[in-house]
Formats: structure tokens, C-alpha cells, sequence
């Protein structure tokens, strides 16, 4: 099961640069994970990657693997953090490298994408969605990083379509 909402931060900056926008909360959506159990299925409002994630409207149902759903400030859109947070080193600072320095703050490498070696994927260590995305703030403040950004992912939308 998921942890509870309420660990969860109510709001998220889209990125670490000071201007972007939040995302909050939204109090009247939830998210499950993988396939839809019949008792919400009829709540379904949006579909996420393919299947990976139903985004269903009112409380979240106890019985369900759910997450929480935000909302973009002065969007209307839904998103579902994901718990992975993206994070850029400077140039020539090798992500790999800095495993240690990571694990120290909190987070595992997930994944290095091997075209961008100076940036990562990383998760909470002992795997707390929402413990990793409540102290995001903790990677900012590691020597060499360059930016640091929640995954959220959004329904796909017809384009021109926003």
C-alpha cells in the first residue's frame, strides 16, 4: 500500500528555479496505480502512460493502491508524482559519482541516463514517495547541482490542445 495522503506534500515546485510555479494537492482527485479495481472504475477521469496510472475523482477508495493527485497553479490538468526526482549535476560532474553524496541526503540512484551522464533519476532510499518528494530541497543543497525537478506525469493531450 501506499503511504497516506496526508505525508504526501501538499505542494510541490514544478523545478528548483525560484520562479517556476507549484503544484498543489487536489483534494477532489486520487491515482491508482496499474490496473483499475471494478470499485473505481466508474470514477475514472483520465488515463496516465499508457495504463500506468488512472486518475479517479473523489476521495481516495481505502481499499486501492492510490496517490495523490496535483494540479499545476492556474492548470486544470492533473499529475501524479511519481516519487523519482530528476536531478542535474554541472557539466563534467559525473552523476554516478556522486552516489554517496546522494545516499547521504536521502536518495538512491534509480537510473543515469547514459546520454546525459551528469544527471540522474533518484528515489527516496527506502523507497517513501512521499518522504522524497517532501525534502526535494535536501538535493538542492548538494555542492554541484545544477537543477532538480519532481517527475509528474500528465495525461497525453491533442496538441494546440492547451
Amino acid at each position: 500500500m501506499a503511504e497516506p495522503f496526508d505525508s504526501y506534500p501538499e505542494k510541490l515546485r514544478q523545478s528548483s528555479n525560484s520562479e517556476a510555479p507549484f503544484f498543489h494537492r487536489a483534494a477532489d482527485l486520487f491515482a491508482v496505480r496499474g490496473p483499475v479495481p471494478e470499485s473505481v472504475k466508474s470514477r475514472v477521469s483520465a488515463i496516465i502512460e499508457e495504463g500506468q496510472y488512472a486518475v479517479c475523482r473523489g476521495a481516495p477508495a481505502a481499499e486501492v493502491d492510490c496517490v495523490p493527485v496535483y494540479r499545476l497553479e492556474g492548470g486544470a490538468l492533473p499529475a501524479v508524482a511519481t516519487g523519482l526526482v530528476y536531478v542535474r549535476f554541472a557539466e563534467g560532474i559525473s552523476a554516478a559519482d556522486r552516489g554517496a553524496d546522494l545516499l547521504a541526503a536521502g536518495y538512491r540512484i534509480e537510473r543515469v541516463p547514459p546520454y546525459a551522464p551528469h544527471t540522474a533519476w533518484v528515489i527516496a532510499a527506502d523507497g517513501n514517495a512521499a518522504r522524497g518528494l517532501g525534502e526535494i530541497g535536501k538535493l538542492m543543497s548538494l555542492p554541484g547541482v545544477a537543477h532538480v525537478e519532481p517527475q509528474m506525469l500528465m495525461p497525453k493531450t491533442a496538441r494546440g490542445a492547451l
